[in-house]
């Protein structure tokens, strides 16, 4: 990675190992006129990606949009809009990923004393199905956390996370620490 003025760039490679194969990765950023572009190139030697996002604050929301042509799948694209204003967040997206439509709204309020209460809902439109999530996070100090969440996906895929934190299935207690 690397940046000179409003614009930077990111390079990868990872090499082939397993069933994994070799990625080659592109992108490029640029922050102009108080919008924030990207630009990516993405291969496998199998499918090639490109694709471009911008997003544009407005007040204290910030309103983006993304597009992606893909070889051999379909096309992928979005909208979304996020507001931030004191303790209350609120992200809303449409995402319409390979051919499966999608709305997601998630909010958190931030208590205070490190207490933060989450909760989020989506549908995959495609399939009519639905997910929800609330939790609390408790920042313990010292790098020490707390998360309670319950979360609930009516496609229930083992493993999948829910909602925009990325919760499980189920009820988690999750107690964390950085170093």
């Amino acid at each position: 990675t690397g940046s000179f003025g409003a614009f930077g760039f990111i390079a990868a490679y990872q090499e082939a190992f397993g069933p994994t194969p070799e990625i080659i990765a592109l992108a490029g950023t640029a922050s102009l006129m108080g919008a924030d572009v990207k630009v990516a190139y993405e291969t496998d030697g199998t499918e090639t990606s490109i694709g471009a996002g911008v997003s544009y604050p407005v007040g204290p929301v910030t309103l983006g949009g993304y597009f992606t042509s893909n070889d051999i799948a379909d096309d992928s694209y979005g909208v979304s809009a996020d507001y931030a204003s004191g303790p209350i967040a609120v992200s809303a997206a449409y995402d319409s990923d390979a051919g499966t439509d999608s709305v997601e709204v998630d909010v958190s309020y931030d208590v205070g004393n490190g207490i933060t209460a989450l909760a989020g809902a989506g549908s995959d439109l495609t399939n009519s199905t639905v997910y929800y999530y609330v939790a609390g996070e408790v920042d313990l100090g010292g790098g020490a956390s707390f998360l309670l969440s319950y979360a609930d996906d009516e496609s229930a895929a083992a493993n999948d996370e829910i909602g925009g934190p990325e919760y499980n299935q189920g009820i988690t207690a999750l107690l964390s620490f950085k170093f």
